[in-house]
């Protein structure tokens, strides 16, 4: 079964920000023997903006760790949110001597944005690209110099540990790889479109709960899935893409039919407004039946100036290529499934258990029951440059493997992979919104269960991983019983 087999020290998981950022600070202080593989690089391409403190004092400190528990509802782990605020300046300077360029204004200083739940701009950004194409850009050229090899196209597909080592298993066509590594760095992102329209790429499938499942890992946070409020719903080529929470920050606001300015209900600006509280106002203006006839509201940018719209060019660019004029027409937005802000229970430098990290969206509990806008990916290059840190520390220890082992047998019937998708997706879209209606819930999860029995599941190894993976959520929802963050319990 195995056609190739590799040793290193480490071994990197995703090539997204989090990945590419920990090979990165490993490589910065000696360490080489790494190996990176992934399928694809995720969403960190379409990092809009990013936080980060540009100056470390401990009054920003306070701020930003009082901002992430706000906005979380208090459900953050608040060990992962101050180790992420205390290293969120190291980690600017570990980027800034790559050679990641930031916008800066015409006095020198850095270009700062209100985004979403933040109490003060902090968010920096690149005005002629995504600001996650900055970065990835100058840290795989980095990589490449130092001779590590970055290995794209290979899908892990399993991940275990015996008395020897551990190991993980990618596939790439009808090529199977066996990777031993004393390190294994899980940096392979949330669950995409696992359950419904997502705006995430379409490569990122979501099995990899199950993967880490069954590999024996503890999860949290996973009833929290983040929901982008203003989306593009109309016209069609737009749609999916997101209307930056920034466009509040820059003046913009959001209005139902009648052109009320519906956020100001509740808040005294839009401007910084939690993505939780957004997109409960705008479900209520659908209640009350203010809304869109595409299940949305307005977004109202007609009066903000173009050349700020213009530093803003992956949405600007797209919507005028679509006949959109935001300088002359409201907006047709609303709320659309985004990431997911659970994962695998880690300690505060990002470690599963010994020998075992999960960076990025891969990690959960820094983000409670909703994160602040542009902490994705600041959370992805923080904690890429804590567990790096980290790993160098563990390799004077040499940590022993668990001594979990298994038989795995990999399967594949692309005909069933494709029914147990499209029947996941059609469970989300359905049954999984964030108006949780747990007799929903409960129904899909009785199903999914059943599924596991089935012969025709079994002819899959990624659909079964996909099943538990979604399992996996529904559960950590149901037991969940109360409205928080942006879910609603009816």
């Amino acid at each position: 079964m195995i056609d190739v087999r590799r040793e290193c020290r480490v071994l990197i998981i995703g090539a997204g920000a989090a990945g590419l950022t920990c090979a990165s600070r490993l490589i910065s202080q000696g360490e080489k023997d790494i190996l990176i593989y992934a399928k694809s690089y995720g969403a960190s391409p379409e990092i809009a903006g990013i936080n980060f403190l540009t100056e470390d004092t401990e009054a920003e400190r306070k701020l930003y760790f009082d901002d992430m528990m706000r906005v979380g509802y208090y459900v953050n782990d608040a060990s992962l949110v101050e180790n992420m605020v205390n290293n969120s300046h190291a980690t600017l300077n570990f980027l800034l001597d790559l050679g990641v360029g930031f916008t800066k204004e015409e006095n020198g200083e850095f270009k700062k944005r209100h985004l979403s739940g933040h109490s003060t701009p902090r968010t920096l950004c690149n005005t002629e690209e995504f600001i996650g194409v900055t970065i990835m850009r100058e840290e795989k050229q980095y990589i490449k110099e130092k001779g590590v090899e970055l290995n794209t196209g290979f899908e892990c597909i399993h991940i275990k540990e015996d008395s020897e080592g551990r190991y993980a298993y990618f596939k790439k066509k009808n090529q199977i790889i066996e990777v031993k590594a004393d390190f294994i760095v899980l940096a392979w992102g949330g669950i995409g479109e696992l359950l419904g329209e997502s705006t995430y790429p379409k490569d990122v499938y979501g099995n990899t709960l199950g993967i880490g499942s069954e590999l024996g890992l503890e999860f949290v946070d996973l009833e929290f899935l983040e929901y982008e409020p203003m989306v593009m719903l109309y016209p069609e080529k737009t749609k999916g893409e997101p209307c930056p929470t920034a466009m509040l920050g820059e003046g913009g606001y959001l209005v139902n039919k009648s052109g009320h300015r519906f956020l100001l209900d509740e808040l005294e600006t839009e401007a910084g407004a939690p993505k939780s509280i957004i997109n409960r106002l705008i479900q209520r203006e659908i209640d009350r039946g203010n809304g869109s006839e595409f299940n949305g509201i307005w977004a109202d940018l007609r009066h903000i100036d173009t050349k700020v719209l213009k530093g803003y060019p992956w949405f600007y660019d797209k919507l005028m290529a679509n006949g959109v004029d935001p300088n002359k027409e409201l907006l047709n937005v609303g709320p659309m499934k985004h990431s997911l802000s659970g994962g695998i229970r880690v300690d505060k430098n990002y470690k599963a258990r010994n020998g075992i990290y999960a960076i990025g969206e891969a990690a959960g509990g820094v983000h409670g029951a909703c994160r602040c806008a542009g902490n994705g990916g600041a959370q992805s290059v923080v904690s890429g440059f804590i567990a790096a840190n980290a790993i160098l520390d563990d390799i004077l220890v040499d940590e022993a493997a668990s001594g979990i082992s298994d038989d795995f047998e990999y399967k594949v019937d692309l005909e069933t992979y494709k029914r147990i998708k499209k029947s996941l997706i059609d469970i989300g879209d359905e049954k999984y919104g964030y108006v949780k209606e747990l007799g929903g819930m409960e129904e899909a999860l009785k199903y999914l269960n059943g599924l596991l029995e089935t012969e025709e599941l079994n002819k899959d190894t990624k659909s079964i991983q996909a099943v538990k993976s979604a399992i996996m959520v529904l559960e950590a929802a149901l037991a969940r019983d109360e409205s928080i963050g942006t879910y609603v319990v009816k």
